[in-house]
């Protein structure tokens, strides 16, 4: 973990300070733990990477070995390669594109950027470094091994890629710490995804920026799937089907750009909802959307 994060982590929820305990490579953690000052809180950091959800016992060595020594990740390091050199092409081949511009965008800005729920995909980071092969950007997702993959993959290339294991609903960040937050992709699969987007809110800086590149899932299509099926995905992902800018907005953004692009059909491997709608005979289509926000 590079140290201009290093008195941005706090405990998730109450937002108590922590202190790291551990060995460090020059002015990086390298093997250690953040705790609490009472000692109550305490989330091991491993490999550099602070880790702020639960493991499960039986996959616990796996995720460590993942990340202390990039074992074991074969299969979802060949994703991240992949995902890589696909990105890479797309901007080439489709430098116009919305997405393309608002990475470009991105790489632009100033100060501390974290990217939510960067998955297999990898989020907006890869585009970003490209653009800005200094970018102070952190790389965030819930599954370690995710985290793993990109930092075996990355790690070495780039000066200011730093990494964090965290649920976007209850990040552990101090507030109005940070620059800039975005998410390719990532807030359409996070369950109870309001709370990601207040949470954004809150770490941002005054005057700091959110960018969105996303999809809204039209209605008609979700109302087609078994009744518990559809109640089940409208509790867990309220904001899939009527858009993000309103409910942004209630929070105190600032809405700079709001654009929409399209209709396609979510691939099932796209995500937890297209999955299970998949699963059961149905496809999803959706329409590209596009937002910058400003704190005010």
């Amino acid at each position: 973990m590079l140290p201009f994060w290093h008195d941005k982590f706090v405990v998730p929820v109450i937002h108590e300070d922590l202190v790291y305990r551990g060995t460090s490579r020059g002015d990086m953690w390298a093997e250690g733990a953040l705790l609490s000052k009472d000692g109550l809180f305490v989330f091991p950091v491993v490999g550099g990477v602070p880790i702020f959800v639960e493991i499960a016992l039986e996959v616990f060595s796996r995720v460590f070995l993942a990340l202390r020594e990039g074992r074991g990740i074969d299969r979802e390091l060949s994703y991240v390669k992949y995902n890589w050199e696909h990105i890479q092409e797309k901007l080439k081949t489709a430098p116009s594109s919305p997405w393309v511009r608002y990475a470009k965008m991105i790489s632009r800005e100033d100060g501390l950027i974290v990217d939510i729920a960067t998955g297999l995909g990898g989020g907006f980071v890869p585009a970003v470094l490209s653009f800005d092969p200094e970018a102070k950007i952190m790389i965030s997702d819930v599954d370690p091994l995710v985290i793993a993959s990109w930092k075996r993959f990355l790690d070495g290339k780039y000066p200011n890629v730093s990494y964090a294991c965290f649920d976007a609903t209850r990040m552990p960040l101090r507030s109005e710490s940070v620059d800039v937050v975005v998410s390719s992709g990532g807030f359409g699969n996070i369950p109870y995804q309001y709370a990601a987007f207040s949470e954004a809110y809150r770490i941002l800086r005054r005057g700091g920026k959110l960018y969105i590149a996303d999809g809204m899932i039209y209605r008609e299509d979700l109302e087609k799937l078994p009744r518990e099926l559809y109640m089940a995905i409208k509790t867990s992902f309220p904001l899939n089907d009527t858009g993000y800018a309103d409910f942004l907005e209630k929070l105190g953004f600032r809405i700079l750009n709001n654009e929409y692009y399209g209709g396609e059909v979510l691939d099932p491997q796209e995500g937890l909802v297209p999955r299970i709608a998949y699963e059961h005979g149905a496809r999803l289509r959706y329409t590209g959307v596009y937002i910058v926000a400003q704190k005010a």
